[in-house]
């Protein structure tokens, strides 16, 4: 498993995802409402 992403502390591969949902549901802000952590 790669490292998160020191910006925005989920790896790449989620980043990935949340960018193609992103596009399709035409969204502007991302609000992550639970704790976060690596892995």
């Amino acid at each position: 498993l790669g490292n998160p992403n020191p910006r925005t502390y989920i790896g790449s591969g989620k980043v990935a995802e949340i960018r193609t949902a992103i596009h399709a549901l035409d969204v502007e802000t991302v609000i992550f409402d639970d704790e976060l952590s690596p892995g």
